[in-house]
């Protein structure tokens, strides 16, 4: 089947809009903690008023997350496997589908940080979420799906294609590695269960919505 479209729109806006808001931030326009995930506003919020308006509080920031960023590495890291991913699966989905999938992985990740990890850090303090890397990773699920044999790179040295494939299950063996080797919190532990989470999604989401037949042919 032919690829969808033929320029990434949503993968260049999602770029574009991500380092703009870490641009925004670092020369202090806008507050980019106002976009990070907090679960403990969640608990505290639901203690006085019930699960639905504490859940319907931290609801945008379950993807607005996405927008905030630690440092230049940590946005360079997210965005370069985004680039490397985002416009493969966007060609094979289609925009909304692949939207579809980011989006997904955004909020059903930040929806595991709430049923799995503790809302406070080792001190008691309240833990932060920021970062695309959860909906960059179900991207790379997507991508594990529909278009396995995609050549992301080549190494001239040796004249080896590096393929979808091989990257994902590369990131896949390294998140289970860490968090089966460290005590499940808000470390490395968390943000590799959040990164399996991210990739399960995109999987499940890509394989299962829309058409069925939308895997990017081999020519």
């Amino acid at each position: 089947m032919s690829a969808k479209s033929t320029f990434p729109s949503i993968t260049a806006q999602l770029i574009a809009v991500t380092v703009f808001c870490f641009l925004l931030d670092r020369a202090g326009l806008v507050n980019g903690f106002a976009f990070t995930f907090i679960p403990e506003q969640f608990f505290q919020i639901r203690e006085n008023y019930f699960w639905l308006p504490a859940f319907l509080y931290v609801l945008p920031s379950m993807f607005t997350h996405t927008l905030a960023h630690a440092g230049w590495g940590h946005l360079i890291g997210n965005m370069l496997f985004f680039l490397a991913m985002g416009p493969i699966l966007e060609r094979v989905l289609g925009a909304r589908r692949f939207l579809l999938v980011y989006v997904a992985g955004a909020l059903l990740s930040a929806l595991a940080v709430l049923v799995f990890l503790s809302p406070l850090g080792p001190e008691g303090e309240a833990v932060v979420y920021l970062g695309a890397s959860a909906a960059v990773s179900s991207v790379m699920g997507g991508v594990l799906a529909v278009a396995p044999q995609s050549i992301i790179g080549f190494l001239p040295v040796v004249n080896f294609y590096i393929k979808a494939w091989m990257v994902v299950l590369f990131f896949y063996f390294e998140q289970v590695t860490v968090l089966t080797s460290l005590p499940l919190d808000a470390g490395p532990s968390g943000s590799a269960l959040v990164h399996l989470v991210g990739l399960f999604i995109g999987y499940v989401v890509t394989r299962f919505s829309g058409d069925k037949h939308g895997k990017e042919s081999q020519e």
